[in-house]
């Protein structure tokens, strides 16, 4: 069956076979001009940018609870090559400028420092989460308090998350060496920091698909798929964005002091736009089956509170002939209901027709005349329907209108004298 063979019933995105992911590519190329991706993905990197500093700021002075604060910048002088040297310029400033704060600073008032850096780089989270509705078709339902708690949340575990991999990058190499561990095993374990790194950004790219949109919430295997990609384009694509940039890029030529400004922004867009491409892919690949994607127990279509999940996609080439599964499925609940109602509507033979009413019988036999009820009816609706036309007249000419009128009534008032109106 075409269903099957295009993974219409696929319960998991791996059992979705070839003609189907041929599908689901098609699509997601096409959802790229119908969301205006690249529009949706500036906008959330202008407001990542102005949320990234915010964020920067939390996870300092989190780090700083339990660690040097400094570590931070260590941390970032790693990922020299995957993000643009400027870039990261840019970011050694800020993270200068944050560190540079006593320890009493860092200590006293901290949590009311944390609280107002996460209430500024939630707005960026807030945009991404908007995007991500443009990526479902979703419109935003929640109310403010859960809206604003949801991205409050997602960005205080991103700014863990980073917690985390900077521990992870910066501690592990010091535990290592107090074990007294052979040079090689050494090396090998210090290796396993990236993929680990890579799974931090899986996971909290998981969050974000899963949470972020205003739905039902997806099962996990139908968000980690877009994750895995994100990630791995998202590598891909910092290491060529910044050989690049060292290499054949002339932004400082062109922008001058602004170059650094423009290349991180410009990074931020293909980091954006990579995030909402994993998005699109986890979208589609649930616009795919016909099968309950959200969480709790099965419900069936158009009762699952999510446009991807409510609805199945078309197949290319298909369009005209294949419609949806769900408004297939409601034409046959229709024809049935449909049939039902007619074979109950007809006399059985012991049964005796019913005699017309009125109305019906006039309907259908034109030849007679309609009773004096129904004809006052009909002059009623007709001179409604005459004053209306009338007073449309009188909006779109309001001059002539006016003139008219006091000529009909000078010509009433002239043929009918006070003795013709007594008598």
């Amino acid at each position: 069956m075409s269903y099957a063979r295009r993974g219409r019933s696929a319960t998991r995105p791996r059992e979705i076979p070839g003609k189907g992911w041929r599908d689901v590519l098609v699509r997601v190329k096409n959802e790229l001009s119908e969301d205006k991706l690249t529009m949706v993905a500036a906008g959330v990197a202008f407001y990542a940018l102005l949320a990234l500093f915010p964020a920067l700021t939390a996870l300092v002075f989190i780090y700083g609870l339990v660690a040097n604060p400094a570590d931070v910048q260590q941390q970032l002088n790693t990922l020299s090559g995957i993000i643009p040297q400027e870039a990261q310029s840019l970011l050694n400033a800020q993270l200068s400028s944050i560190t540079a704060q006593s320890p009493s600073a860092l200590g006293f008032g901290v949590l009311g420092s944390i609280l107002f850096a996460l209430w500024g780089a939630t707005k960026g989270m807030k945009t991404l989460m908007e995007a991500l509705n443009v990526v479902y078709n979703e419109e935003e339902e929640r109310g403010f308090l859960r809206l604003n708690g949801t991205a409050l949340v997602l960005t205080l575990g991103a700014v863990l998350l980073g917690v985390l991999a900077i521990g992870l990058v910066v501690v592990l190499p010091a535990l290592l060496g107090n074990l007294g561990l052979g040079e090689s095993v050494r090396s090998w374990i210090s290796l396993l920091r990236w993929p680990l790194l890579a799974l931090f950004a899986m996971a909290g790219l998981a969050g974000v698909y899963r949470y972020g949109p205003s739905r039902s919430q997806p099962q996990w295997h139908w968000v980690n798929w877009g994750a895995v990609l994100a990630t791995v384009l998202w590598v891909i694509a910092s290491f060529g964005f910044s050989f690049y940039v060292s290499h054949f890029g002339s932004y400082n030529e062109t922008y001058g002091s602004l170059g650094a400004v423009v290349i991180f922004l410009m990074w931020l867009f293909i980091t954006a736009f990579i995030v909402l491409l994993g998005a699109e892919l986890n979208a589609e690949m649930e616009h795919q089956t016909q099968v309950d994607t959200t969480e709790g127990e099965p419900q069936p279509m158009g009762q699952r509170r999510a446009y991807v999940a409510d609805t199945v996609g078309g197949s290319p080439g298909h369009e005209a002939s294949e419609r949806s599964a769900t408004r297939a499925q409601y034409d046959r609940a229709e024809q049935r209901a449909e049939a039902k109602s007619s074979r109950q509507s007809q006399p059985t033979r012991r049964e005796t027709p019913q005699k017309p009413s009125a109305e019906a019988y006039f309907s259908t036999h034109t030849s007679r005349q309609p009773s004096a009820s129904a004809q006052f009816n009909l002059e009623q609706e007709r001179a409604d329907e005459y004053l209306s036309r009338l007073g449309s007249v009188a909006k779109r000419h309001p001059v002539p209108t006016v003139l008219i009128g006091i000529g009909l009534t000078w010509f009433w008032l002239s043929h009918h004298r006070p003795t013709d109106m007594k008598s």
